[in-house]
């Protein structure tokens, strides 16, 4: 797979360490909503979300780093700070700059696969306890979930088609389908 911007081997394979990195889009309540209530909405998701997890965090013995919720706020620059979402164009691991306000965060694992899954474990139990969540998550060698389901997904699922398709949501990984938009499919 395509490793993240500036790193087309991946940041495993260049022995750099290993940066997780997630986004947590939150379903808006209504769909006339505007972007000011959604944002208001996100950011009060971002402290609830922490509380949640806070005592299971506070239990983990990290290798490198724990990580920490953040509003990701389209007007606000500051807010994507060390991103590589920020940094990537519509065809890489994450996205876009411009996307909707949501939660994101990002933690350096280092080499420890321990840290890695843990917090892809606590991204699924969210997912679980609260299913107006999508969560996406990439690593430095790409799509995470797409990587470790290499020999289970259909086979049209590509490198390239793979960028904004792979969520976590309601317990389950889901791939948006061929034919839904974005990524140039038929």
């Amino acid at each position: 797979m395509a490793g993240l911007p500036g790193h087309p081997m991946g940041q495993a394979a260049m022995g750099q360490p290993l940066v997780l990195e997630f986004h947590i889009f939150i379903d808006p309540l209504d769909a006339s909503a505007s972007s000011s209530s959604h944002l208001a909405r996100c950011r009060a998701a971002a402290v609830a979300l922490s509380g949640r997890l806070a005592p299971r965090l506070r239990r983990a013995a990290w290798n490198c780093e724990p990580f920490a919720l953040v509003l990701w706020d389209p007007s606000e620059p500051a807010s994507r700070r060390g991103s590589e979402w920020a940094k990537s164009d519509s065809s890489s691991s994450l996205g876009r700059t411009g996307a909707e306000a949501h939660v994101w965060g990002q933690a350096s694992v280092g080499e420890s696969l321990d840290d890695e899954w843990f917090i892809v474990g606590l991204l699924l139990q969210l997912s679980v306890e609260q299913p107006d969540l999508s969560i996406a998550v990439a690593d430095g060698d790409g799509e995470l979930l797409l990587i470790e389901a290499a020999y289970a997904i259909p086979r049209w699922v590509t490198p390239e088609r793979a960028p904004n398709r792979v969520f976590l949501r309601g317990g389950h990984v889901h791939i948006v389908p061929r034919g839904s938009g974005g990524n140039g499919d038929e």
